[in-house]
C-alpha cells in the first residue's frame, strides 16, 4: 500500500527557504515512490 502525502507551504514569498525545503522533501518522497498531492498557495 502505497503512502499518500500532503504538502502544504503557505510562504508568501517565492523561492523562500520553506519553499525549497517543501520542493526537496517532495522530490525524495517522489523517489520513494509515494503519492503526493502538493498545491501551490500565494
Amino acid at each position: 500500500m502505497s503512502k499518500k502525502i500532503l504538502v502544504i507551504s503557505t510562504s508568501m514569498r517565492d523561492n523562500s527557504n520553506t519553499d525549497i525545503l517543501a520542493d526537496e522533501f517532495i522530490k525524495g518522497a517522489l523517489l520513494h515512490g509515494r503519492i503526493i498531492f502538493a498545491p501551490k498557495y500565494p
